[in-house]
């Protein structure tokens, strides 16, 4: 089995995956701008680890850190930072691609190289997170017993977890605001339109908000937790 190269291995959420890869026995190469931390965190998951020190918007060293490599999965945030360096570096050498964007830019800009990668028999997979998962699941269960078209679907995202929020994490959310999203509804504006969603307990209502790339909630004061009229 070829090792998977996960860029941004160190991170907040590529230390994720890599533990993930490594808890199924995978050969795993972290890649990171640092090599001191890639070496020491590819230490910590055990034999058939190892790091590597890595450019991810440098076409010459995602060339160089590909080769020997399987997949290239890139947890290398904040997503709309970065340029087509690893896509092109992909499609060249032939190797499938994944990533967990939150970016609807630089979603685009993997659909941009589909055809490409189709065209050589490889996968280029993109926002492979948490919150598409879930939306995914929700929907495919909201779905299920009903031949009724789907016409759309609401989604709030409630960050209760705990994570720590890394760098990337805070510029991806901070680069959101007053943004423009292409919506099937029209074209939004990031951190917008606040709406009141009532939560069950112990949560409560709590003021949500049009977000880049999708809805963001949290607690609002009890005096501002009137129900709005639904809409369809």
């Amino acid at each position: 089995m070829k090792p998977v190269v996960v860029f941004g291995g160190y991170g907040t959420f590529g230390t994720h995956v890599c533990r993930e890869w490594a808890r199924l026995g995978v050969p795993l190469t972290v890649a990171g701008r640092d090599r001191a931390r890639a070496e020491e965190f590819a230490r910590s998951l055990g034999p058939g680890c190892r790091g590597l020190a890595a450019d991810v918007t440098s076409p010459e060293s995602c060339r160089a850190t590909l080769r020997g490599q399987g997949v290239a999965v890139s947890c290398a945030g904040p997503f709309d930072t970065l340029n087509a360096a690893l896509l092109d570096a992909c499609l060249e050498g032939g190797w499938h691609y994944a990533d967990i964007t939150d970016d609807r830019g630089y979603a685009a800009l993997v659909r941009d190289h589909g055809a490409r990668f189709r065209a050589r028999d490889l996968a280029a997979v993109y926002g492979c997170s948490s919150l598409p998962g879930i939306s995914g699941a929700l929907a495919l269960h909201a779905r299920a017993g009903t031949s009724a078209a789907v016409e759309r679907a609401r989604v709030t995202l409630f960050i209760g977890n705990n994570n720590p929020r890394g760098e990337a994490a805070v510029r991806s959310l901070l680069a959101g605001l007053g943004r423009p999203i292409a919506a099937p509804q029209g074209t939004l504006r990031g951190f917008r339109d606040r709406e009141v969603v009532p939560l069950p307990e112990p949560f409560g209502p709590r003021g949500v908000f049009n977000f880049y790339p999708s809805v963001l909630a949290w607690w609002v004061p009890a005096a501002d937790a009137k129900v709005p009229t639904a809409r369809p």
